[in-house]
């Protein structure tokens, strides 16, 4: 298993220890809970419990960002499929899955039905041929909160899945897929937050992600009153995120430079973790976007541009150091079979590379890009038109007194799906 910063095996609490005994027994695994109660954390060690048990792990998640965040895949890359409703009939099988026990999805929520179908008919396809082998089926590990974001379903992809499945999809989620119920999950639902240490303010969140708009009477009355210094703006649209970002950008009467991307082999737009043209200014605002080796920061660390180099940035760390953050190179990976010792396994191989300063103006970031982040103190523009999005805004903070809002919380923007409430009611996870 993989080791602390002291050298020490990792230490579970009772659920997360009931959930990584179930992983390890090999059965298929729906695992999800609340915001913040370590879902990620607990696969990771599962992760590297396969690979010190030599098991061949395909680690996939629906977006570039997500599959960057987990060192893994995206599901598109992994199972060649195509971008754009999945409604043929299944003609091959992806060759990473002939050698792979076991396939992890992370951010299932993100996983519209078809596409999880899709990769499902290859996993019940490859596993009908090992049975004849008497070989072991491949274990398939699904992670996220479906309170959470959706899948993005677009109006005509919408009508042609509507078509497709015979009814109205809805958000078109992993669990309404046909194959869901043929993984046979053992549905585990953490319940214990590791972000948030303040009880009510737990109570809340899980209040307000089940769609209680009488939450929403506490978030107003126990947040700032005031606009945050330095506080990051979480806002729903990337209009005005970018407006934002460059309006306090335009504001600086500093030194600019700009760093231009380098990128080679197969890189696509989803797979940049940051721009492709990076303008600075002293005295501008950043997030960092990679962990630093020495522990310095983290990715989602914040700071203050004090000096531009050549192929280097000087940011003065909101905790008080002063760190120099150089060049730094994403490699985009794939899956392939490779032969080692005589005999066949799953590999990351790496199919392309993205350079570039790794930090972004982070005077706003969008809610949907927040996902997975934790912020210590959060300015949010509430408006919100989507299922699981506002909950999503509010959980990002460690504390409710860290949390501004720019304007007042309107029960319409809380939203949240029936289809998801009964679902996690029929799993008992509700």
């Amino acid at each position: 298993m993989r080791l602390d910063k002291n050298g020490a095996k990792p230490s579970f609490d009772a659920e997360q220890q009931y959930a990584f005994d179930v992983l390890t027994s090999g059965r298929n695994v729906f695992l999800s809970g609340d915001a913040g109660t370590s879902k990620s954390y607990v696969t990771r060690q599962f992760i590297s419990w396969c690979a010190d048990n030599h098991k061949n792990v395909v680690v996939t998640a629906p977006t570039g960002i997500a599959a960057l965040n987990i060192n893994g895949v995206t599901l598109h890359r992994a199972f060649k499929a195509h971008i754009g409703p999945i409604v043929d009939k299944l003609k091959e099988v992806s060759i990473v899955l002939k050698k792979a026990n076991v396939v992890i999805i992370d951010e299932i929520s993100m996983c519209r039905m078809d596409l999880f179908d899709f990769i499902a008919k290859q996993i019940i396809y490859v596993n009908q041929l090992r049975r004849l082998k008497n070989a072991s089926d491949i274990q398939v590990v699904v992670v996220g909160d479906f309170f959470q974001l959706p899948p993005v379903c677009v109006k005509d992809e919408k009508d042609v899945l509507n078509n497709y499945y015979g009814y109205d999809i809805g958000y078109g989620f992993a669990f309404q897929a046909k194959s869901w119920k043929a993984c046979n999950f053992v549905n585990i639902v953490l319940k214990k937050s590791k972000r948030q240490k303040n009880g009510q303010f737990i109570q809340y969140l899980n209040e307000a992600r089940r769609g209680t708009v009488s939450s929403l009477n506490w978030f107003m009355q126990n947040s700032s009153k005031h606009e945050i210094k330095n506080a990051i703006l979480l806002s729903g649209t990337n209009k005005a995120v970018n407006e934002k970002n460059r309006l306090e950008l335009s504001k600086l009467n500093t030194k600019s430079k700009t760093y231009e991307a380098t990128e080679q082999g197969e890189v696509k737009d989803s797979d940049k973790m940051a721009l492709d043209t990076l303008e600075l200014k002293i005295d501008a605002r950043v997030m960092t976007l990679i962990n630093d080796r020495d522990g310095r920061f983290q990715n989602g660390s914040f700071g203050t541009v004090c000096e531009l180099g050549s192929d280097y940035v000087v940011v003065g760390m909101d905790e008080g150091e002063r760190v120099k953050i150089e060049e730094y190179t994403w490699e985009i990976l794939g899956y392939a079979t490779v032969k080692e010792n005589g005999s066949s396994k799953v590999q990351r191989t790496k199919i392309g590379s993205f350079t570039q300063i790794p930090l972004k103006l982070a005077w706003a970031i969008t809610i949907h890009k927040s996902q997975g982040q934790t912020y210590d103190i959060v300015n949010l523009n509430p408006y919100s038109w989507d299922c699981g999005q506002l909950y999503v805004a509010l959980s990002r903070c460690k504390s409710v007194e860290n949390i501004y809002f720019t304007e007042p919380l309107r029960e319409k923007y809380l939203k949240t799906s029936k289809e998801v409430i009964d679902f996690y009611k029929s799993i008992g996870g509700y």
